[in-house]
């Protein structure tokens, strides 16, 4: 290192042999170019006990592109292996320790047969010889090339995992802008200890992309907690690392303990998915998580200055895995908190219902009604929601008709919520059911997406019955996942006001029009691969699956059954039923309506459109996980299957649906901002599952109610798909509806084929709970490339 900076103006030295300290090919060609080519520079490598040099590789500027100069073959008479724990050579790239036999070895320690029987070992290849145990790490890159990776006693011991740096520090040193590097442990004031890494640069480097970056190629418990930029890399006279010029990390926040940080997870994992005991070595999804759930464990956490994304929640579901990926964030990260301004780019979710030319597009909304507590105050209420609107921008959208762009109408800032009361307590509960629907109905028909806040509520008093409050909102405005976002905040703003607190709310996420601009950026990078997929299944004509056409599908000529699930069925599908094949709640609900659609239309060839939350996470600067709006993505997807027996069928569909790009996410994007795929509308079967709303009603003023309020979507628009099957789990049951067109279906035709589609989803979960052992396929392993072919041989062996 001391030779890098050095002056060789007028220089006549031949060779150069270099030994002792590891040598990159960084350094290497650094010199060499100062040198020229006919200066010779060597790696040698050999410790004192086997005579100083028993290895040797000459540099190759051309040829040597890895991260350090090869330390080469063995000398003559000497031989080289690179062993694991017990002895045994380890594969091709594989780290191992460096063994050394042969003549040059010596005979063991001057007066210390302690550490001799400890260093000097008999040969297991070659019994006449011993063997030198070296302390030294390495691995074989090509053919008999061997590259050194540092001391073994480099290794080090960070929460309970034994650590190599010196791999950190090679795989860091991949990253194109980093020029010298260097990890080391540190300490902290608890005690605990911590990985620093310290690395010069040839060009700026982010920080979050040297995470990024690492997390693709090592666990977790080996990326280092912080990342620091020096000039130069200190180091002693004698050229070694100065460890102690290296400078502290600043810590501008309060550190939590390991045990408030896991501890502050499974609370929230507790009251997500409203379960009583949370052990770090639980799954999530065996216990009921979901990508939804996901979401709102990672926005909840946040809020107590600790960051996850959802991404490794859903990658990470043993819980003890999943707190690695906690990172302490500075206070909380806050986005600004300024209202939002200006009209909003086109996204998949708004183009899609802007072109399904809807007859009346201001009667077209999401609802809510729920039982509240008889001591609720309606003054309260009022002044809760009036702030949720004002916190929230995406109720204040309005729709220009002129120039066709949805924009944030300023006008509507200090516009007020009134809830209106109706008193039905004199009717009987027949007649209150009746009101409850035409009233809600003439509400829900009442929006005006031009010039007025995109939220409206109202209360029922029903006597002897309670309360009902009905909460309706044009979709414009909400998706599933803002239902959850509402019914906390409104909770949260009610016992303030009521408790005469200051009344405040989480710190805004991204916008709608924030997601906008970033999805139309990456518009502009979708792979090719993702476009042939999504026109591939396009192209694909699906057997017509309807009795006859009599006309327009409007929902006026529209029809809904409902079926649930009992509470044990429910809890043996979200948890239990997961663990045969390594499943999701979801995945199992739509493998049970493609076996049961493949008999209606004779062939295991079939399409589903999937209606998703569609929040995404796009890159680590746009985080939607609390914003209110329309993220909803819909994209069809393909599943086929062969005649093969049920738990093969499973194994075969779960990995279709895992293998869908992007989650989905991009169809939408190519075909309402890049415009890349066809325009064309087609009517497929729709399954869309709402996630559980246990927890979002298992505290607080509200409870769910079942009375019906009234129609969401117009009468006069149509159904824009050809079945409409929705999931929700509310009250600890599994809620299916399917709603159907009267023009397309007898009633009967569709009685049966719900009644088909719950026994098949039974005997599901029935022969998923009944398995004794998991089974596992390529999706469960992501990173490895493995083909159900390969796992299969695996688990064989």
């Amino acid at each position: 290192s001391l030779l890098k900076d050095s002056d060789f103006f007028g220089c006549s030295i031949k060779k150069i042999i270099v030994g002792g300290e590891n040598l990159t090919v960084d350094l290497a060609a650094n010199i060499q170019k100062k040198l020229g080519r006919e200066t010779k520079i060597y790696n040698e490598y050999g410790p004192t006990e086997t005579v100083v040099g028993c290895m040797i590789h000459q540099f190759d500027i051309e040829k040597d592109k890895g991260v350090s100069v090869p330390i080469g073959v063995p000398a003559q008479n000497m031989k080289i292996y690179v062993l694991d724990s017990d002895l045994r050579p380890v594969p091709m790239g594989v780290v191992g320790e460096i063994y050394i036999s042969g003549e040059g070895v010596a005979r063991g320690y001057f007066n210390n047969q302690d550490l001799t029987r400890e260093r000097f070992i008999v040969n297991p290849y070659s019994a006449k010889e011993q063997m030198y145990k070296s302390g030294d790490l390495a691995r074989f890159i090509e053919g008999d090339k061997i590259e050194y990776l540092g001391r073994k006693d480099d290794q080090v011991k960070v929460r309970g995992f034994r650590i190599e740096l010196k791999e950190i520090e090679i795989n860091l040193q991949k990253y194109p802008s980093i020029k010298e590097v260097v990890v080391i442990d540190q300490e902290d004031y608890d005690g605990n200890r911590y990985l620093c890494a310290y690395y010069t640069e040839n060009a700026k480097v982010k920080t979050s992309e040297l995470f990024r970056f690492l997390k693709e190629i090592l666990p977790v418990y080996m990326i280092p907690s912080y990342f620091i930029v020096l000039k130069e890399i200190p180091l002693t006279f004698n050229g070694k690392l100065d460890r102690e010029a290296l400078p502290k990390p600043e810590v501008k926040i309060e550190k939590k303990t390991e045990g408030e940080i896991e501890s502050d997870l499974v609370g929230i994992i507790r009251e997500v998915l409203n379960v009583e005991k949370v052990s770090i070595r639980d799954n999530f999804y065996h216990l009921g998580g979901d990508s939804i759930k996901a979401i709102q464990i990672s926005s909840k956490i946040r809020e107590k200055g600790i960051k996850i994304k959802t991404k490794d929640i859903l990658a990470n579901p043993v819980i003890e895995d999943m707190i690695l990926y906690l990172e302490m964030t500075s206070t909380k990260e806050q986005k600004s908190n300024q209202q939002c301004v200006g009209s909003i780019e086109t996204i998949p979710s708004i183009s899609w219902f802007f072109s399904q030319d809807l007859n009346n597009i201001n009667h077209y909304t999401q609802s809510v009604l729920v039982k509240v507590k008889d001591d609720v105050e309606v003054g309260i209420l009022e002044s809760a929601f009036n702030l949720l609107v004002c916190h929230h921008d995406a109720f204040r959208l309005s729709y220009r008709m002129e120039t066709k762009e949805l924009f944030y109408n300023q006008n509507n800032y200090n516009k007020k919520i009134k809830i209106e009361s109706f008193d039905l307590s004199e009717l009987s509960k027949t007649e209150q059911s009746i009101r409850i629907a035409s009233i809600g109905e003439i509400l829900k028909s009442s929006f005006n997406i031009e010039n007025e806040i995109l939220l409206k509520v109202c209360i029922f008093d029903l006597g002897d019955f309670g309360k009902r409050l009905l909460m309706t909102a044009h979709h414009l405005a909400v998706d599933g996942i803002s239902w959850r976002i509402i019914f906390e905040d409104i909770n949260q703003l009610y016992k303030q006001i009521e408790n005469k607190q200051k009344t405040s709310l989480p710190p805004k996420d991204n916008s709608v029009q924030d997601w906008a601009i970033e999805l139309k950026r990456m518009s502009k990078k979708i792979p090719e691969s993702e476009k042939r997929y999504w026109e591939h299944v396009y192209q694909y004509e699906e057997n017509s699956f309807h009795d006859f056409d009599l006309g327009l599908d409007r929902m006026e000529f529209c029809e809904k059954m409902i079926k649930k699930l009992t509470e044990e069925e429910t809890m043996q599908l979200l948890q239990k039923a997961n663990e045969a094949y390594r499943t999701k709640g979801n995945e199992l609900m739509i493998i049970a309506l493609s076996l049961v659609m493949a008999k209606y239309i004779k062939t295991n060839d079939v399409i589903i459109e999937i209606e998703g939350h569609g929040r995404e996470e796009l890159n680590d600067e746009i985080d939607v996980s609390r914003t209110i709006g329309w993220f909803t993505s819909l994209f069809p997807i393909r599943l086929q299957f062969e005649d093969v027996d049920i738990s093969q069928q499973i194994k075969q569909l779960k990995e279709q649906l895992r293998s869908v790009p992007s989650k989905g996410l991009n169809y939408g994007v190519l075909k309402y901002i890049s415009k890349e795929l066809s325009s064309e509308s087609r009517k497929y079967v729709r399954f869309n599952y709402l996630g559980d709303f246990n927890a979002t009603f298992s505290n607080g003023i509200f409870e769910f109610a079942y009375e019906n309020s009234g129609q969401d979507n117009s009468n006069k628009n149509e159904m824009d798909c050809l079945l409409d099957i929705v999931a929700y789990t509310v009250d600890k049951k599994l809620n299916l509806s399917i709603t159907y067109s009267k023009n397309k279906f007898k009633q009967e035709t569709i009685s049966q084929f719900f009644m088909e589609y719950m026994n098949q989803l039974r005997d599901l979960i029935q022969h998923c709970c009944q398995r004794k052992h998991a089974e596992f396929t390529p999706s469960d392993f992501e990173t490895a490339n493995l083909s159900s072919e390969d796992l299969e041989n695996i688990f064989n062996i």
